[in-house]
């Protein structure tokens, strides 16, 4: 009862915090494929901090008390939807190493499980591991090196990057963009199955 209760009061925080974890969760899987994964040979991979996932959580919530979104009366699949668009937009600011305008991503359908990797090119792959790679003094670090103190660098440099363009998105413009767009999609499906009803009905 307590823990129904709590997550009626705070509806919110649970619902960014859960968003979070998703938005995390799928963009790694995007920049996992900038590094060779090894088992035998300890290297860098692409890692979300927990500070990260916590500063996403804060300004998706803000964001949705302020847009007055129905949280209870969301589903999971427009959760989802969303998660998955706002997962594509960071993973192409991080390897595009810019904020880039928010749009909807086409290619991610709703209440659709099955599509949610969306295809990046390989060469803004290639593009961010050459520049990923360059250090401020000149020098290159490989992407898949397993030196530990070379893997400190380039964890260190790519948390400095994600922060910064994580603190500079408007959430608020993109939490909006990506609900209205569920909701007007859905509509459209849910239109088009009314008809096809109407037809054998």
């Amino acid at each position: 009862m307590c823990s129904i209760l709590c997550h009626l009061l705070f509806k919110h925080s649970y619902n960014g915090l859960s968003m979070a974890d998703s938005i995390a969760n799928v963009s790694e899987n995007y920049l996992l494929r900038i590094c060779s994964l090894s088992i035998s040979q300890p290297s860098w991979t692409p890692h979300i901090s927990s500070e990260c996932r916590r500063n996403i959580a804060i300004s998706i919530t803000k964001a949705t008390k302020q847009l007055k979104l129905p949280i209870i009366n969301m589903t999971m699949n427009t959760t989802e939807y969303m998660c998955d668009q706002i997962a594509c937009y960071i993973s192409n600011c991080v390897l595009q190493n810019e904020l880039l305008d928010f749009k909807n991503n086409e290619s991610i359908e709703i209440d659709n499980l099955l599509t949610k990797k969306v295809d990046i090119s390989q060469e803004i792959y290639n593009s961010f591991k050459e520049k990923f790679s360059k250090m401020n003094d000149g020098s290159i670090i490989e992407i898949n090196t397993s030196d530990p103190i070379e893997v400190e660098v380039l964890r260190l440099k790519f948390d400095i990057l994600i922060k910064s363009l994580i603190e500079k998105m408007d959430f608020i413009f993109i939490i909006n963009e990506t609900y209205q767009d569920y909701t007007k999609k859905k509509n459209i499906k849910n239109y088009q199955i009314r008809q096809s009803y109407s037809k054998f009905i």
